[in-house]
């Protein structure tokens, strides 16, 4: 599923290079602490999938979080892009990060650059997602991985229009349409990587980031608690769970 941008390549680029992570608190907090348990499951998983190590790129990797869970195991060298000035110099600053500013179309690498490339929660904010799968693939080197996050496409309706949507927010949908070009499925994230040589070799529930009152963080872990049950009983087939993590593997 995808949505009509109301606004130019240019000001998108302008909002995430100024806007998007503007102060210390967001970078932290809303791509930090809110995240970090997702993001230490996903690493976790990342390692145990490629145990001797590697390359690794953080597309999009906002305040350096996931870098952090990856750094410091053996074998592993890590760096990031990210189109924010400021967390670009925060996650170089507050955590002696190797991370660029910049993006997929902006930041050239070498063929080969790397054994495993991850994005996530990013490619939703795409304008060209073929072309990003396409230099993906030539920067990876032969039996890499690509490990995505996208939010779970059936969570997302259920929860950002209809009835619940009205309840939750006041309004009929609740999409984010500026920001958000694309809602992948797995099954369609599969059908087009495949296009460029992807395989899936895992697949992963994920929880929504934690933020609010006490009670709202319960209700949190106990939905995901639920709905992670069901989605490895059912080997993904009943996806109702916030996120997906999957990781898919390019030649050999």
């Amino acid at each position: 599923m995808w949505t009509l941008p109301d606004h130019s390549s240019d000001e998108q680029a302008g909002f995430f290079a100024d806007d998007y992570i503007a102060d210390e608190e967001r970078a932290e907090h809303d791509f930090g602490s809110m995240r970090r348990a997702t993001l230490a499951r996903e690493a976790a998983a990342l390692r145990r999938l490629r145990p001797q190590g590697g390359r690794l790129l953080d597309v999009g990797c906002a305040s350096g979080e996931f870098l952090l869970h990856m750094r410091g195991h053996a074998g592993w060298q890590v760096s990031g892009i990210d189109p924010s000035s400021f967390a670009v110099r925060h996650a170089r600053g507050r955590h002696g990060l190797d991370v660029q500013e910049g993006t997929l179309d902006t930041v050239r690498f070498p063929a080969a650059a790397f054994d495993v490339v991850t994005v996530l929660d990013v490619i939703g904010f795409w304008r060209d997602p073929d072309a990003d799968f396409a230099s993906i693939a030539a920067m990876l080197a032969p039996g890499g991985l690509l490990a995505i996050e996208i939010p779970c496409l059936r969570f997302r309706l259920l929860k950002n229009s209809g009835p619940a949507c009205r309840l939750i927010y006041g309004k009929r949908t609740q999409l984010n349409q500026r920001l958000h070009l694309h809602f992948w499925s797995r099954r369609t994230l599969g059908m087009q990587l495949a296009r460029h040589g992807f395989r899936e070799v895992g697949a992963f529930a994920e929880q929504s980031p934690l933020y609010g009152a006490l009670p709202f963080r319960a209700m949190n872990h106990g939905y995901f608690a639920v709905t992670r049950a069901l989605y490895a009983a059912t080997g993904g087939r009943v996806p109702l769970v916030p996120k997906e993590f999957i990781v898919y593997g390019r030649g050999t």
